[in-house]
C-alpha cells in the first residue's frame, strides 16, 4: 500500500512558522512524524489560515502590539516563502484569521484591544491588495466580565467564525459572542445582536453546527463548555470540560466536532498531572462529558483533524514543545498515539 503523507503548517509561539511531515502508518509501517521546514516570519504567528482557493497560500498575523498580516506561499515539499506582508502595526495582536468562502476578504480577530479588521485580498499577486486593513471596527466595551485579572479588562476577540452569511466574532472580555451582518453585498459588517454567556466565562472558540441547530463555545476562563440555539441565540446550558475539581490556572482551548460521529472534541490546559492535559468528549445527544483521554501534552491550545475520514487529530503542547498525532478509535470516544515530535511551542495547525 502506498503511503500517504501530509503537510502541516505549525502556527506558534515562536518566531517560526514550521511544517511537519505527518505518514500515516500502514500494515508495514508505524507512521511518522517529523519536521521538514521552518520559515521564520516574526514575533508569535500564533494562527494560520489558508486561501479557500489555493491552500498553498497562508495567511498568518503576528501577534504583538504593532503587529502585521504576512503571506507566505507554500511548495510541494512544504517550504514556505513569504510573499506579502502589511504594514507595520496594521494589526494588533491577532490571533485569529479566516477568509471568506469567495476568497476576497481577510478579517482579523485583534486580540488587543478587541478591534475586528478587514483586508482586500486575492488568490493571485499581490495577494494583500491594501498595505491597511480597509474597515475596523470594535464591539461594545461598556459591559465587560468580571475577571479583571484573567484577561477580562478590556474587550478581546478571541476568534472570528463565518457561517451562512452571519460573523460570529467570541470576544473573551465581555462574555459575549457578537453578531454580525452585512445588509446588502457591497456593505458593510453591521452589528444584529449577541450570543450572551454566564458572567466571567470568558468566551474563547466556537462551532455552529447545522445539525444539531446550536452554537457550541469553549469557555476558557471557567473551562466549560456552553450550547446556545442556532439561529435563535437562546442559551440552553454550559458543563465543565473537565472531571473533578478545576485548578484556578487551568483554562479551556479549543473545539472540534467530527463530521460522522455525533460527539464534540475540547481541549484542555495547564492541567497538574505528570499525564498532562485532556481532550474531552462530549455527546451531542446528552451535552456530557462521555471520556477524557491524557495527552502527555503541556498547555495544549490548537488540534486539527488529519486524514481522510477525521481519523487522525494533531495536537500540540506549547510549553513541552511536542506535537502528536493520534488515532481516533472506539467510534470516536478514544485516541491512540501515533507519532510525536519536538516543535518550539505549537498553538495551532493548518493541514496543507
Amino acid at each position: 500500500m502506498a503511503e500517504t503523507t501530509h503537510h502541516i503548517v505549525v502556527s506558534s509561539y515562536s518566531n517560526s512558522l514550521a511544517t511537519l511531515a505527518f505518514t500515516e502508518p500502514t500494515a508495514s509501517s508505524p507512521g511518522s512524524l517529523s519536521v521538514v521546514s521552518s520559515t521564520e516570519v516574526g514575533f508569535h504567528p500564533s494562527w494560520a489560515v489558508s486561501h479557500p482557493q489555493d491552500k498553498s497560500l497562508v495567511f498568518t498575523g503576528l501577534e504583538e502590539m504593532e503587529g502585521k498580516i504576512l503571506v507566505l506561499k507554500y511548495n510541494a515539499q512544504g517550504k514556505g516563502t513569504i510573499v506579502a506582508e502589511s504594514e507595520k502595526g496594521t494589526a494588533s495582536c491577532p490571533c485569529h484569521l479566516i477568509i471568506d468562502e469567495e476568497g476576497t476578504e481577510l478579517i482579523v480577530a485583534n486580540y488587543i484591544p478587541g478591534s475586528i479588521a478587514t483586508f482586500p485580498i486575492s488568490k493571485d499577486a499581490p495577494y494583500l491588495l491594501s498595505p491597511r486593513p480597509t474597515a475596523q471596527w470594535s464591539p461594545d466595551s461598556s459591559s465587560l466580565g468580571p475577571n479583571m485579572e484573567r484577561q477580562q479588562d478590556g474587550p478581546h476577540a478571541h476568534e472570528v467564525v463565518l457561517h451562512d452569511g452571519e460573523l460570529l466574532v467570541a470576544d473573551l472580555g465581555t462574555d459575549h459572542v457578537w453578531r454580525y451582518h452585512k445588509p446588502s453585498k457591497s456593505a458593510g459588517w453591521t452589528l444584529k445582536g449577541k450570543l450572551t454567556y454566564p458572567a466571567g466565562a470568558g468566551p474563547r472558540h466556537l462551532i455552529v453546527h447545522p445539525q444539531t441547530k446550536s452554537v457550541y463555545t469553549i469557555l476558557e476562563l471557567t473551562s466549560g463548555l456552553a450550547k446556545h440555539t442556532y439561529p435563535e441565540g437562546q442559551y440552553v446550558t454550559h458543563k465543565s470540560t473537565l472531571r473533578g475539581e478545576v485548578a484556578k490556572d487551568m483554562l479551556a482551548a479549543e473545539i472540534l466536532i467530527p463530521s460522522r460521529e455525533p460527539l464534540i472534541y475540547v481541549s484542555n490546559r495547564n492541567d497538574p498531572d505528570s499525564k498532562g492535559d485532556t481532550i474531552g468528549v462530549f455527546s451531542q445527544d446528552t451535552f456530557e462529558l462521555v471520556a477524557e483521554h491524557r495527552t502527555g501534552l503541556k498547555h495544549m491550545r490548537g488540534m486539527k483533524f488529519v486524514g481522510k475520514d477525521e481519523q487522525y487529530v494533531v495536537a500540540g503542547g506549547a510549553n513541552n514543545n511536542t506535537a502528536k498525532v493520534f488515532r481516533r478509535v472506539g467510534d470516536g470516544k478514544s485516541f491512540e498515539e501515533v507519532a510525536s515530535v519536538e516543535v518550539e511551542a505549537p498553538t495551532g495547525f493548518l493541514v496543507l
